[in-house]
C-alpha cells in the first residue's frame, strides 16, 4: 500500500490542478462542474474531509480562472454540507432523526 505522502512527493494535486487549469474553462463553466463534482463527493465523504482533499487540488485551478478564494471556499462548503444531506447516504439525517425523535420516512418527505 502506498504511503499517506506518496501523492505529495509524487506531485499529484499540482498535476490534476494543471489538467483541469488546461481544459480551457470560464470561470463560471469551471465553477458549474465543480458544483457537481462536490456535491456528488459530499454524499460519500463528509466535509471536514472533504476539504482537506479537494482543496489543494481544486483551488489552484479556480484562482488560475480568476475566481475569487472566498467565492470558492463558500462553493465548497455549501456543496460538501449539501452532499450529507443528499440521499441515499445523507449522513445528517440520521443524526437529525435520532436527535428530533422525528422517523427519517417523515423527516426526508418534508
Amino acid at each position: 500500500m502506498p504511503s499517506p505522502g506518496c501523492f505529495a512527493t509524487e506531485n499529484v494535486p499540482q498535476a490534476i490542478s494543471e489538467w483541469i487549469s488546461h481544459l480551457g474553462l470560464g470561470p463560471i463553466s469551471l465553477l458549474l462542474l465543480i458544483n457537481v463534482f462536490l456535491l456528488i463527493f459530499g454524499i460519500f465523504i463528509e466535509p471536514l474531509p472533504g476539504v482537506m482533499l479537494l482543496v489543494p487540488i481544486l483551488a489552484p485551478a479556480a484562482q488560475a480562472v480568476g475566481v475569487d478564494p472566498i467565492h470558492f471556499a463558500m462553493i465548497v462548503i455549501y456543496n460538501l454540507t449539501l452532499g450529507m444531506i443528499t440521499p441515499p447516504v445523507g449522513g445528517v439525517l440520521f443524526v437529525v432523526s435520532a436527535v428530533t425523535n422525528v422517523s427519517l420516512a417523515d423527516l426526508s418527505a418534508s
